[in-house]
């Protein structure tokens, strides 16, 4: 079944669009479900209280005001069951909704929050989605967003109303992290400092700020260069470990002229700060940074595991202790390494290993994933002694494959380990740089281009889901009951209507089209990384604008929180 057949299914057994929808009726009260409840929105009156019954039972019923004439009504209900919901107006006047709940909801859109104007920094020129971090409080309540333009802001979840805002950075805001009580949030900048700072929550006052220039140099942003602001160094990540120690990635890379000539450079430190004063309490590697790019790591809850992937882009020659295109295990109390993995070149296609956001790590620091841009996947047990590391298991995902005579595969950009399930996400197709076939158009996709593949422990395939849109980055809850997909514009089908997000429930039986819960599509491109509420009710996801081929602009500048 296509997703427009699938689509109309879930209408019709809704009960059309009074019902699952949503539109207005002659008196003017709405009722939506949602994955965690219903909306009830009196379209401009007041809302005093909702009471939810199903048959003579009176249901157990958390509302929570949007705003004055629309709330969010928490409980559990059940598929196709009927319910009815009394609305009492502030007014006096009552209302009352017979309901049938859909089969699967729908997206709801609790608050959309603009952000500045960017258009005139050109998204289109940008390539794409402006990096725009999101963040909730452990509570759920707050969640910080950090702009492209530098600005922070605090915003309450539910009414969508700006609760701080202030520029802080003269690059952009690149991490974002609480602490486990959330009265701290930590913030990461890529700027010519490369600061992280510790703000108090409460009163929002800086604790300490640690410049990560001091150890991977700094330079000058071109500003007629329009990547210019990710050649100024930055935090890539960060975690946030048990004890409220803050392990933080420095990254920079870029060029300058050396001896007459220009220099392409790679500087990176992996760092754990002290979160009450931001000294470092360990800096890897010692004595000397690593010239080379720390592009993704991960770390477990406790801080004593943590796997970082690290990749060498430049043409300086130096001589380094330090593999790249690795991913090396480094023990998270020490700051030193424990373990090492090289995957051998994938020849003839590829000469070298190249690796993305793909170094993952489990909860618990027990088990560790990879994916390579050559289409491999790998799986290890964190090693318990010092060495090599091998694999438990690998999977060629997006390895090359020859299609009318052309050699094609499709990159393993990102990977997970979350609860018993690890899960790879090949995305899109390209011709392997090692073919002669390089520089000719990709004729068709790769069989398993922008999927997402989810296996057991043991290696053994659980459920596989493939996106109309680009496969981008994932989120999960704590557990890994939802995890999301984000997406964006397909260029090798054209599909331009594909930006947003997939959200599935792992608990659901059977494949990923079971397990999918909604889709929910904004007008333009949305930023890879988005954020899922500790207790699940609640997705923020940040939109860009796009400039159209007839010069007009879809979408803007904001980030949606989503039911």
């Amino acid at each position: 079944m296509n997703r427009a057949a699938l689509l109309c299914t879930l209408l019709l057994a809704s009960g059309g669009c009074s019902r699952r929808v949503g539109c207005p009726t002659p008196d003017g009260v709405t009722v939506r479900f949602t994955r965690c409840g219903a909306v009830a929105d009196a379209h401009g009156r007041p809302v005093g209280r909702v009471s939810v019954r199903q048959g003579e039972t009176e249901q157990s019923v958390r509302m929570d005001r949007l705003s004055p004439s629309r709330v969010l009504l928490s409980f559990g209900w059940t598929p196709k069951a009927r319910y009815r919901f009394f609305v009492k107006l502030k007014d006096g006047a009552g209302r009352e909704r017979d309901a049938a709940a859909p089969i699967s909801p729908g997206p709801e859109v609790i608050a959309s929050v603009a952000l500045e104007n960017i258009v005139s920094v050109s998204a289109a020129s940008m390539g794409g989605a402006a990096d725009t971090e999101v963040r909730f409080s452990p509570d759920g309540k707050t969640l910080a967003i950090g702009s492209y333009l530098g600005y922070l802001r605090l915003v309450d979840v539910l009414s969508g109303a700006i609760l701080y805002e202030k520029k802080i950075s003269e690059g952009l805001v690149k991490q974002l992290a609480f602490s486990r009580d959330g009265k701290t949030l930590f913030i990461g900048e890529q700027s010519p400092d490369a600061f992280v700072y510790a703000m108090d929550v409460e009163t929002k006052k800086t604790k300490w700020r640690f410049r990560l220039a001091d150890d991977l140099e700094t330079c000058a942003r071109k500003e007629d260069d329009r990547f210019g602001i990710y050649k100024l160094p930055g935090v890539y990540r960060m975690c946030i470990a048990e004890d409220g120690d803050v392990i933080v990635a420095g990254v920079h890379s870029w060029s300058k002229e050396i001896a007459g000539k220009t220099v392409s450079l790679n500087r990176s430190r992996l760092y754990r700060l002290d979160p009450t004063t931001g000294k470092p309490k360990w800096r890897f590697p010692k004595p000397q940074v690593l010239p080379a790019s720390i592009v993704w790591f991960d770390a477990d809850d406790s801080g004593k595991h943590v796997v970082l992937a690290i990749e060498k882009s430049s043409t300086e020659r130096v001589e380094s202790p330090w593999t790249p295109d690795s991913i090396y295990f480094v023990d998270g109390d020490a700051g030193k390494a424990i373990g090492r993995f090289t995957p051998e070149p994938l020849l003839p296609h590829f000469k070298r290993v190249l690796l993305w956001r793909s170094a993952g790590l489990s909860r618990d620091g027990r088990h560790a994933s990879l994916g390579c841009l050559d289409g491999r996947a790998f799986f290890f047990d964190f090693p318990e002694t010092s060495g090599d590391v091998k694999p438990i298991w690998a999977k060629d995902l997006g390895t090359p494959i020859v299609v009318s005579g052309v050699p094609l595969s499709a990159p393993v950009s990102y990977s997970y380990v979350w609860g018993d399930t690890v899960y790879f996400v090949v995305t899109g197709t390209v011709i392997p740089q090692g073919s002669r076939s390089a520089s000719q158009k990709v004729p068709s996709p790769h069989p398993n281009t922008n999927s997402i593949f989810a296996f057991d422990l043991a290696g053994d395939l659980k459920w596989k889901w493939h996106t109309e849109g680009a496969a981008q980055a994932m989120s999960a809850t704590p557990g890994g009951r939802y995890v999301l997909i984000t997406t964006a514009d397909n260029w090798l089908t054209q599909a331009t209507d594909t930006f947003g997000f997939a959200l599935f429930d792992t608990h659901r039986a059977g494949g990923g089209l079971e397990k999918l819960i909604y889709e929910f599509r904004t007008a333009g491109p949305v930023f890879p990384e988005s954020d899922i509420s500790s207790d699940g009710r609640f997705i923020a996801v940040a939109e860009t604008p796009k400039e159209l081929p007839d010069k007009t602009i879809a979408g803007a500048y904001r980030v949606h929180i989503v039911q």
